[in-house]
């Protein structure tokens, strides 16, 4: 390659700069294909992320119906017949006392570690009684308890063995 660069008359100068050019569109080049076959080409989801998408989006829809005092749904199209209600007829909150560790890590600022701690929590106590419980849980303070509110509900222990 040399022999070509003095063939047209190149300084040792831009002799330098020209390989340098080479060698940095070479490392781009290779970079760029490392990060186009490192990472995978789909998204892993999980059902804890279903829960989670659905406790935000009933969260939403509850603000949303406390605003403007209507349950219709935007997409319902209309506001005939109880079809158009059936959607906020079910509770898509996650329930703090029936709550596995995934579906508890899917709320916001609830941890791996935070979510053990809840639940080790509920056990000791058999259960909470309201959300506020949540308080004497380690690392869960106020401003964490108002951020997750609308996303859980919590019923109690003894309303499920009436239910059955």
């Amino acid at each position: 390659m040399n022999k070509l660069f003095r063939r047209w008359g190149f300084t040792p100068g831009e002799r330098r700069a020209a390989l340098f050019i080479i060698a940095a569109l070479l490392l781009g080049w290779a970079y760029r294909y490392y990060q186009q076959h490192s990472l995978p080409n789909f998204t892993v989801t999980s059902a804890g992320d279903s829960i989670a998408v659905e406790a935000i989006r009933s969260a939403y829809f509850a603000s949303v119906e406390e605003a403007s005092g209507s349950l219709d749904h935007p997409s319902s199209g209309s506001n005939t017949g109880q079809e158009s209600h059936a959607w906020a007829e079910v509770d898509r909150r996650i329930d703090i006392n029936s709550a596995s560790r995934e579906q508890l890590e899917c709320l916001p600022g609830i941890g791996p570690v935070l979510a053990e701690r809840i639940i080790a929590r509920r056990e000791k106590v058999n259960g909470f009684s309201s959300l506020d419980d949540l308080l004497a849980v380690r690392g869960i303070g106020q401003e964490r308890l108002d951020r997750i509110r609308p996303l859980v509900r919590c019923e109690p222990v003894g309303n499920k063995e009436d239910k059955l």
